[in-house]
């Protein structure tokens, strides 16, 4: 029988991360590569604004709207001055317990390989590239309710699809709380807020009633537009599963199981391995662990346009410690998105 493994430590609830100065060096590297980057990374903590609508949107709606609307698909947007990069640099990252004597003599048996998913198990990478475009797009999101902004309800991870939209899961949005919020940190890693933050106003976007459904995701307009200093990610859908299958695509995400959440995890090169259609919804499976990444991003290139294609909805165990991960898209996750960039601009 598979041995359950054990996060790092009982998460536990956290106050507030204060925002620290934070200046990357002059000089970062991708690729073997040296960048400059001539923007200003220091910033001043924002006032707490407490969110103001929330609406549950039917599908049919959203696309009578964009049908009698003229509105251009949202495209990927990179500020000059900074550096880009289609793969970031990452570092290895071994949680505490792959060096515990109870499990070492496990893992050391199981000597997997590189295709083999219980190497995400003990194995994983940290994003080092968090000033490189578009990498710098996608940050985490803090929650919560009855203006209590010191003590967060949960956590999560978004990405910007626009000058001040990102998208998420709807499962990580506080639906119908009293005095809720959501504050969103572009690039965040340790307490270090190098492009700023923002709270959202609003909200737009499908509440499933379970987190594993292919329309899993919401659109959230921000108090403060973020995009102008660290861009933002297009979006795409396609109705033909070879579209999602015949490529390769990225994992990031947040997870508050290893390193306190405080820094952003990334798996690249990964394939989809199943495409589940629900109408103008895909719910998209991969393999392999995703630990806790609520609203995790699934994104890739096309067309030389780095394109969010999903947010994770959900996982399913097996074994206690194989799991398949599911994310939320499709043609009307890209609806969304563009009723949100025709409606709120």
């Amino acid at each position: 029988m598979a041995a359950i493994v054990k996060p790092d430590y009982a998460p536990k609830p956290r106050p507030y991360p204060a925002p620290k100065p934070h200046e990357y060096s002059k000089h970062g590297s991708q690729h073997g590569e040296r960048h400059e980057s001539a923007c200003d990374c220091c910033h001043k903590m924002e006032p707490c604004h407490p969110g103001k609508t929330q609406c549950r949107l039917e599908p049919v709606k959203v696309k009578e709207c964009l049908e009698k609307t003229c509105f251009e698909i949202t495209q990927c947007y990179k500020p000059a001055c900074l550096p880009r990069g289609k793969a970031p640099c990452t570092k290895e990252y071994k949680p505490k317990y792959a060096d515990k004597p109870e499990y070492a003599d496990i893992l050391g048996k199981l000597k997997p390989e590189s295709t083999d998913p219980v190497k995400e198990v003990f194995e994983r990478s940290l994003n080092d590239s968090l000033h490189v475009w578009p990498h710098c797009t996608i940050g985490k999101i803090w929650v919560g309710a009855n203006h209590n902004y010191c003590v967060p309800l949960w956590t999560g991870t978004g990405v910007l699809v626009g000058c001040d939209l990102i998208l998420t899961a709807g499962h990580v949005a506080p639906w119908g709380r009293e005095g809720w919020w959501m504050r969103f940190v572009p690039a965040y890693s340790e307490g270090h807020e190098p492009f700023g933050s923002s709270y959202v106003s609003d909200i737009r976007g499908y509440a499933p009633a379970s987190g594993h459904n292919a329309d899993d995701f919401v659109v959230c307009k921000l108090y403060t537009p973020l995009g102008d200093k660290c861009g933002w990610m297009g979006t795409e859908g396609w109705a033909h599963r070879t579209e999602y299958t015949g490529s390769l695509w990225n994992k990031v995400g947040y997870s508050s199981l290893f390193k306190h959440g405080e820094v952003q995890f990334f798996d690249g090169d990964e394939k989809i391995s199943k495409v589940t259609d629900d109408g103008t919804f895909r719910l998209l499976e991969t393999q392999g662990t995703t630990w806790g990444w609520s609203g995790g991003v699934l994104w890739g290139w096309h067309r030389d346009c780095a394109c969010a294609i999903g947010v994770l909805c959900g996982t399913e165990e097996e074994f206690c410690i194989f799991v398949k991960a599911g994310w939320a898209g499709g043609p009307g996750l890209v609806d969304l998105v563009s009723w949100a960039r025709t409606n709120w601009e």
